[in-house]
């Protein structure tokens, strides 16, 4: 059966496409925001769970590596064994008086977030 040639235009169109979906797959993987639990001296900050929220500077809802909000600083963690390229790596501590980092666990995403702002910086790349 003989089919028609696919116009130039419409060839670079698709090729366009994908290289835009590509793309956005790739930066997205890339700077999403992934915990790595590691030794206390590879690590770059240190992180306590408390009990009470009034201690915590963050509010940590865990979630999956492909979750939407993973890559915006906001409280969803991916904690991950190994670690992959873009990971920020953590040591869990005990001791919350020497924590660089209080967290939270919740269990609603929308109780995700941060308390002090001031440590936001903690986990930038």
């Amino acid at each position: 059966m003989y089919q028609k040639p696919m116009s130039s235009s419409a060839l670079l169109l698709g090729r366009t496409f994908l290289f835009v979906v590509f793309s956005q797959l790739l930066l997205a993987c890339a700077s999403a925001q992934m915990i790595s639990p590691v030794k206390k001296e590879e690590a770059k900050i240190s992180v306590a769970i408390v009990d009470d929220v009034k201690n915590a500077d963050l509010k940590v809802f865990r979630t999956d590596p492909q979750h939407k909000d993973l890559n915006r600083n906001s409280g969803f963690w991916s904690i991950t064994e190994g670690t992959p390229t873009g990971a920020i790596k953590i040591y869990w501590t005990n001791d919350s008086t020497t924590a660089d980092l209080k967290i939270r666990l919740v269990m609603d995403p929308a109780d995700a977030g941060w308390i002090n702002k001031a440590k936001k910086k903690l986990l930038k790349q």
